[in-house]
């Protein structure tokens, strides 16, 4: 997913019969190198996003995309929704921008 730098997004965990888990609300950060493996050593970007918690999550953890976009198609038909939190270790970028 594509989106400006700065862009209010909801990152999804994920979304079946009716229930969301969701992460929440943050912001867009861009491409970033998350500090963990493979994409340290390879110096591979993923988009970031900044949590209204404080707290990081990539792209490679979620599906994502902006506030209200998301909210119109998947919030509009769940039953539920369900904010989790990250099961691992919170993985922060491997430069802080």
């Amino acid at each position: 997913m594509a989106a400006p730098i700065g862009t209010k997004v909801i990152a999804i965990q994920s979304a079946k019969s009716g229930i969301v888990h969701t992460y929440g609300v943050g912001v867009y950060q861009g491409d970033l190198i998350p500090n963990v493996e493979p994409f340290k050593s390879s110096k591979h970007p993923n988009p970031c996003i900044l949590l209204d918690n404080n707290t990081y999550v990539w792209g490679f953890q979620c599906w994502w995309g902006p506030e209200d976009q998301v909210r119109t198609k998947m919030y509009e038909d769940a039953k539920k929704i369900v904010t989790v939190k990250i099961e691992k270790e919170e993985v922060k970028p491997l430069v802080q921008n």
